[in-house]
């Protein structure tokens, strides 16, 4: 995530991703990928670190809320 500070630590903390600034003003995350559909719904959410995961099984799961 990139962006302002506040809102970006907002928008994190809306859909669930924890966010750390350490005492070097750095910031950590977690690799979580979620996938939210129109109505602002999680629908999915991906371990980032997670092999098995694809690019494709992403879009597979987009085309399906599409």
């Amino acid at each position: 995530m990139r962006g302002e500070e506040e809102p970006t630590i907002a928008l994190a903390k809306e859909f669930g991703v924890g966010v750390f600034k350490d005492e070097k003003g750095q910031f950590s995350h977690f690799n979580v990928i979620t996938l939210v559909d129109k109505e602002g719904q999680i629908r999915k959410w991906y371990n980032g670190n997670d092999e098995n995961l694809t690019p494709e099984q992403i879009v597979k799961d987009m085309e399906s809320l599409m």
